[in-house]
């Protein structure tokens, strides 16, 4: 069964010169949402079968998981101490070109894996699975959140600072116009997502306070903060 394993903010370089950006499409040694850990060594014989320098190197870099939407092959595919590594020369297309700019604006800054899990271990005392083993079909470039069709979705357990950035990064790259126009639309789609957000925030519905949620004034400080940046656009 195909899953999906992504993590935030783990872009290295992007050249826009050369078209290359390099950085880590999978951490090992991280808890994720599933209660999985990948442990090193699990992306080994995938790259050394499908990898850059194989008899038949398969392993793609896409965007958004979508095979329609090819970034490239990466030239570099490695394990280190810190996860698998990447290095790729982003095809000159026109939506290769808004990937780049996405990525020079700071919008897309988070990497995502589609693996195969072949060998585990589980943890019942720590409800853990350690993935010790695996295919790697392909890695890929993602918003926030992964899913397409929530982009939004991760930033209900987000930081005000990392809000308002993104918030930031989104205007700055509408205001220029220098993308092409389907991407375009999905930039001013999610910054309406956040303007939805923050009216939600506004006018929320009477709920049992949660123990996990933000006090009082933590939340009027968010409010606030999102509503000024977002009259500004």
């Amino acid at each position: 069964m195909l899953q999906y394993k992504s993590i935030p903010a783990q872009v290295k370089d992007v050249d826009i010169k050369t078209r290359t950006v390099t950085g880590y499409f999978s951490s090992f040694g991280v808890k994720d949402s599933d209660g999985d850990i990948i442990e090193p060594g699990f992306y080994g014989k995938s790259i050394k079968e499908n990898g850059p320098g194989s008899s038949r190197p398969r392993i793609m870099h896409l965007y958004q998981h979508d095979t329609r939407l090819v970034l490239g092959k990466p030239s570099t595919l490695t394990e280190d101490s810190k996860g698998l590594y990447f290095e790729t020369a982003i095809v000159d297309t026109s939506y290769g070109t808004d990937v780049l700019k996405l990525y020079e604006a700071g919008v897309l800054d988070e990497h995502s894996v589609g693996i195969e899990v072949l060998r585990a271990r589980s943890d019942k005392d720590t409800n853990t699975r350690h993935l010790l083993e695996g295919k790697l079909w392909e890695g890929s470039t993602v918003t926030w959140g992964a899913n397409e069709d929530t982009p939004f979705v991760g930033f209900k357990s987000a930081q005000p600072d990392q809000v308002l950035k993104r918030i930031d990064s989104l205007t700055k790259l509408l205001r220029t116009g220098d993308v092409t126009d389907d991407t375009f639309i999905k930039l001013e789609y999610e910054l309406q997502q956040i303007k939805t957000w923050a009216s939600e925030l506004l006018h929320p519905q009477p709920l049992e306070k949660s123990t996990d949620a933000p006090d009082d004034e933590e939340l009027t400080a968010l409010i606030q903060l999102i509503s000024t940046q977002i009259k500004s656009i």
